[in-house]
């Protein structure tokens, strides 16, 4: 009874089922096939694995700390249809086989089915970061042989009403925030109409 009345609190307003039921619409009409090959374990469908992590990513928590959040969440397992909760690596290993152009579709759609997001929204606040996709240390790379990962650059932008993102790019080369700037804030206008832009 203690784990209801948790759930019926911090689902009070229902923003997170209709987040939920917006990106599973937005898969379905993306195409995405529910499992990559006839062969697969079906532990977990791939709608399954892109609902979650897109969930992840609306309520900002990191992946061990999703994980358990969903374990107390029996509204979202009954909404996924979850019979077993995916390991937080499982999580993780999916999101680096999403190619970068469908989960931007996804997001879209996603955002563009949310009926409570207005037409404008007030302030979009951009900012770019840069790193090393290879968690492996220079040591251990001098000591194996093996090269690291050249540097990547993320350049995100965000509805600060609501802390939801609108658009990503994502390159290899040093390029400058002004040659960015302009495919995202392209990208976002398409999503939701802005008034105010801040970069960090």
């Amino acid at each position: 009874m203690g784990n209801l009345n948790k759930e019926h609190y911090f689902f009070s307003d229902q923003k997170y089922i209709c987040f939920l039921t917006s990106c599973q619409n937005a898969i379905r009409l993306t195409g995405v096939p529910e499992y990559s090959s006839r062969y697969s374990r079906k532990d977990f469908s791939q709608h399954q694995l892109l609902t979650l992590l897109l969930f992840k990513e609306y309520v900002g928590a990191r992946y061990r700390d999703f994980v358990q959040l969903v374990e107390i969440m029996c509204i979202v397992q009954e909404q996924l249809e979850l019979k077993e909760i995916p390991h937080y690596s499982t999580l993780c290993k999916f999101s680096k086989r999403v190619p970068a152009t469908v989960l931007n579709q996804l997001f879209r759609k996603a955002c563009s089915f949310m009926a409570e997001w207005k037409s404008a929204t007030s302030v979009v606040a951009i900012d770019s970061s840069g790193f090393t996709p290879d968690s492996a240390s220079t040591y251990y790379s001098v000591r194996t042989g093996k090269t690291r990962h050249d540097y990547l650059k993320t350049t995100i932008s965000v509805d600060s009403d609501h802390i939801s993102l609108l658009s990503f790019h994502i390159t290899s080369s040093r390029c400058h925030d002004s040659q960015i700037a302009p495919i995202i804030l392209r990208v976002s206008h398409r999503v939701k109409k802005i008034e105010v832009l801040c970069h960090g």
